[in-house]
Parts: structure tokens; sequence; C-alpha cells
């Protein structure tokens, strides 16, 4: 027995009175029974966790100490219980969602205690946690499971960060906008793959060959045609564009 009151006064957290006190009695109990620990020692392990407020608290009364470990448990909870209301406790419920970096054997136990407090069918309760996930396509992903419990969708999703999605879909926006960038023209140049505001050479004036800026031709007549056409990017369809707004048709 004092092998498994070494390991549960281990595992068990301190109990200040600023954390939840009904998860806090929840965990004593559950680790109680792993270990097997009798009442006698749970109440001594619930008397040595406590801190803080909470200490202060079991002695404010002399013969506290010695009542039974239920009775400390209720009292416990009476004193430093949620002070919400039911509606203020879904809503808490409800607005739980699963944050970025987070993984998401976290955010479903945080949100199965949180379920604790209210009135809710594990069908209800499935459906929030999966409204509870911002990435649209794992919603869609989750819905079509059809999980029939909140441990079948933890060993589905349990070491999934919600910071890979974002990173994943962050890359996948940067090559779309390169992609698009490639198949853009400059104003000033009339080169693929820049804009105005990136590019280096010389303002042009209005009216200019894009390949020398002389005004007295235009690009599909311009003598550094050739040796520029690899530089400049220029191809068939930027000569026949400049022909066209010049309105000359060139062989």
């Amino acid at each position: 027995m004092g092998i498994a009151f070494s390991l549960a006064k281990e595992v068990l957290m301190d109990f200040n009175g600023e954390s939840c006190s009904k998860k806090w009695v929840a965990q004593l109990k559950n680790i109680g029974e792993v270990y097997n620990i009798c009442n006698t020692h749970l109440r001594m392990l619930f008397i040595c966790k406590m801190k803080g407020k909470a200490h202060s608290w079991l002695h404010s009364e002399v013969t506290r100490i010695r009542e039974p470990v239920a009775v400390l448990c209720e009292q416990l909870m009476a004193a430093f219980g949620e002070k919400m209301s039911k509606s203020q406790m879904r809503r808490h419920f409800e607005q739980r969602n699963w944050k970025f970096g987070e993984k998401f054997a976290v955010y479903l136990d945080d949100k199965l205690m949180l379920a604790n407090n209210i009135n809710i069918d594990e069908e209800e309760l499935l459906d929030k946690v999966i409204e509870g996930i911002p990435d649209k396509g794992l919603r869609t992903q989750a819905r079509i499971q059809c999980f029939a419990n909140p441990k079948q969708m933890l060993a589905a999703f349990a070491e999934i960060y919600l910071e890979d999605i974002r990173r994943a879909t962050k890359d996948e926006n940067e090559t779309s906008r390169a992609n698009k960038l490639q198949e853009m023209r400059c104003r000033r140049c009339n080169i693929r793959g820049h804009l105005v505001k990136d590019c280096n050479r010389p303002d042009r004036v209005p009216g200019s060959c894009f390949i020398c800026g002389s005004m007295e031709h235009w690009a599909a007549k311009c003598p550094d045609r050739k040796g520029s056409r690899e530089t400049n990017g220029l191809n068939r369809t930027n000569q026949s564009s400049n022909n066209f707004i010049r309105g000359v048709q060139f062989p």
C-alpha cells in the first residue's frame, strides 16, 4: 500500500483553489481506483494535496480534516465549485474550439471534461466536438467517418496538430500565388513573372519599344529583338499583342 500511495501522490496534481474542483475530485477518485487505494489513504492523499487557498479552507474548521473523504470532496466542490449557471457552462463548452498548435487529444479531453457539467448525450457531444474543429477539410472527414464514440475519434485524430494543417494550407496558397505571378506581365517591360513594383528596369515612355525603349519603332521591329528574346522573355504572343495595339499587322 505504501508504494501505491507514493505513486498516486506523484501522479495527482496539487489543488490550490484556482482550477475546477469537480475535475480535480474526479482525478482523485480515478487515481484511487487505479492504484486500489482505500478510503483512509485516499483521505490522506486528499489532505496532502491541498495548497494555497484550498489548504487554508481545509484548516478553517478544526474537525474538517477528520471527515470521510467523500464528505471532504463534497465540501470542496461546494467551496470551489463552478460559479457559472447551466447556460453559461453550456456556452463555455460550445465555445471551446480546437486551437492551432494544440494536439487533438488535448482538445478532446478538455471538451469531454466541460461536457461533464452539462446534460448532453453522446451523439450531440460528438457533433459539438466536430463543430469545434476550425479546419473545414478535417470537419468534413470527421463527419464522413461517422464515429460511434469519442474514443474512435481520438484514435483517428490523436497525433494531428492544427499547426501542420495551417502550414500545409499556407504552402498551397503561396504556390498558387507564385504560379499566378508567373502568368502575369509587367506593364513596364512586358516580361512575365513580376509586376511593375518589382521591376528593376527604368521607367518606359508610353508608346516606346518594350525592348530598347526607342520611340522610332515597336518591339516587333526592334533590332535588339533576337538578342533579347531569351532575356526579355518575349515570344510570338507578345509580338502579336503589340501589333494589335499598334493597329499594324506584321508577317
